[in-house]
């Protein structure tokens, strides 16, 4: 069985270089949108929202993989270190734009040649796109 990728993106010099691919992540993925809006209590007891200028924020994006040979770990853990502004394109072509701040790998040990179980979290940054 063959396995979809994802294309990579760095941002280089203000504009956004391939970084080749990635394997599609192997678990559901949970994106969310929080809104900025406050509820604010008017004078006369009614409530009322104020919304400013950023209408909402995406939640941290955490991808996840499983029975990695080490090429996802090494590029995340790439992206980490060098504190990449990182484009990720699906196979549906939404873009996910941001920073890696984390990664867990688990070491499958016992194996002839090293696997990983890998959970990484991606900080969506809307501006860098």
């Amino acid at each position: 069985m063959s396995r979809n990728t994802w294309t990579c993106q760095i941002k280089s010099g203000g504009s956004w270089t391939s970084d080749g691919t990635i394997f599609r992540p192997n678990d559901s993925i949970s994106i969310s949108k929080t809104s900025t809006q406050n509820q604010t209590a008017l004078a006369d007891g009614n409530i009322a929202y104020v919304t400013p200028s950023i209408k909402y924020r995406d939640g941290a994006v955490t991808f996840i993989w499983y029975w990695d040979d080490g090429t996802v770990k090494a590029k995340i853990e790439g992206y980490i270190n060098s504190q990449n502004d990182v484009k990720i394109i699906d196979h549906n072509s939404r873009e996910y734009v941001g920073r890696f701040l984390a990664i867990n790998s688990q070491w499958i040990a016992g194996l002839d040649n090293d696997k990983y179980d890998i959970r990484a979290t991606l900080e969506i940054m809307p501006s860098l796109a």
